[in-house]
C-alpha cells in the first residue's frame, strides 16, 4: 500500500500517536480493581502462549470457530453410523 501510495505522488509529511483510550482510574469507580485484573489477565495469557511454544510437540489450540466446526464434523459423522442392535 506504501508503494502505492508513493507512486501516487503521496508523502509523510507528519506522524501523530493519539490515545485511543484515555481514563482516569482514580475517578472511575474500582477502576484500579478493574484494571489490575486485566493486566494480570493479559499477562497470564502471554505467559501460557510462551510456554506452550516452548512444547516441541505442541499443537496449536484450536479458535472457537474451529472448535465449533470439529464438533458439528463430529457430530455427522456420529449420525451417520449405523445403530448397533
Amino acid at each position: 500500500m506504501e508503494a502505492r501510495l508513493t507512486k501516487m505522488g503521496y508523502t509523510l509529511s507528519d506522524t501523530q500517536w493519539k490515545d485511543a483510550i484515555d481514563v482516569d482510574l482514580n475517578k472511575l469507580p474500582g477502576g484500579k480493581a478493574q484494571a489490575k485484573q486485566t493486566r494480570q489477565m493479559i499477562t497470564g495469557m502471554i505467559e501460557a502462549q510462551k510456554k506452550a511454544m516452548k512444547k516441541p510437540d505442541a499443537k496449536p489450540t484450536p479458535s472457537r470457530r474451529q472448535a465449533r466446526r470439529q464438533a458439528r464434523r463430529q457430530a455427522r459423522r456420529q449420525a451417520r453410523r449405523p445403530v448397533d442392535k
